[in-house]
């Protein structure tokens, strides 16, 4: 079951029709639809209410997802720590994995978010380097770029075992 979720039901209607588009299948508004196809969409503002929602609506229980993805989640006035009860109450708690990716928009809050996934959930964070994938010309003319980092973070046994799977491209 894939689950997309946003704070923006505009934005959900956005996600309903790029999947209907690319996948060819409808995608439920609600839990009134059956979840057939294998997606659903679901109100998700990082709250307890709404994490609680979409645990019913997905009829998925606590820590019963193996992936989480997340983009685009760091501003300037970001709930670091909803975000984090967010991944702990719906990953699964030995080998769940948050891939992200963000531009870190304020002064240390890279850290401060590493920092808490590491004290809070125990998760190691790995991230992938800038100039592997953009050319440093380009990097160049957008420095605004070096403050975006694409991570992927869980517990360190998994990110140990992705590692040894992945070789020396990791």
């Amino acid at each position: 079951l894939l689950v997309i979720t946003d704070g923006n039901e505009d934005a959900l209607d956005i996600a309903r029709i790029n999947v209907e588009t690319l996948v060819g299948q409808s995608v439920p508004k609600s839990a009134e639809e059956p979840a057939l196809s294998g997606w659903i969409t679901a109100t998700m503002k990082w709250s307890p209410a709404d994490i609680a929602s979409m645990h019913a609506t997905t009829r998925k229980e606590a820590h019963s997802f193996h992936v989480v993805t997340g983009s685009e989640l760091m501003y300037y006035m970001t709930d670091l720590c909803a975000l984090a009860a967010t991944l702990e109450a719906t990953l699964r708690r030995d080998d769940g994995i948050f891939l992200s990716a963000h531009v870190f928009r304020k002064d240390g809050q890279l850290l401060e978010w590493i920092t808490l996934l590491k004290n809070e959930l125990g998760f190691a964070t790995c991230a992938v380097v800038l100039d592997s994938f953009i050319a440093s010309d380009e990097l160049d003319a957008h420095p605004g770029w070096w403050n975006v980092r694409m991570m992927v973070s869980g517990p360190p046994s998994q990110l140990e075992m992705l590692a040894k799977e992945r070789g020396s491209d990791w």
